[in-house]
């Protein structure tokens, strides 16, 4: 079965552009709940400015949570860096992992997903590592 992998990176919206740790940790509570539900696998990697998020299973779930990710009013100039089907998940093993996006996280990243590693993708990431 091919599943649809998604990556993105956005900025913390608003003023100060950051979020509070118990944000985050509600956050990432209720992420895993629903991507459960939804048959959802992959990596959230923050910074102190933005995030970067990799999201994967079958096609309509992953669209979908893109939709309510793209309309969230948490994230600003959200980019998407990689999106395409896969025959394995690159993060099998929990419904959302999370992290500290750095040189070592982002290098997991692309090893996980080659594409992020090549061309302009490349560049979008290690700008992305630049924001958070």
């Amino acid at each position: 079965m091919a599943f649809c992998q998604l990556a993105y990176v956005s900025d913390v919206s608003g003023a100060n552009g950051c979020y509070h740790p118990d944000d985050l940790t509600h956050l990432v509570a209720c992420a895993r709940r629903n991507n459960v539900r939804d048959g959802i696998t992959g990596i959230l990697l923050t910074g102190s400015r933005g995030f970067i998020q990799v999201i994967e299973g079958p096609r309509m779930a992953v669209l979908s949570l893109f939709d309510r990710l793209e309309s969230d009013p948490r994230h600003e100039n959200l980019v998407v860096l990689h999106k395409g089907d896969a025959q394995l998940r690159a993060f099998p093993e929990t419904p959302l992992s999370l992290g500290k996006a750095n040189p070592d996280t982002i290098h997991q990243l692309e090893s996980a997903l080659p594409s992020l590693g090549t061309g302009l993708c490349a560049k979008l990431t290690t700008e992305a590592a630049s924001l958070v």
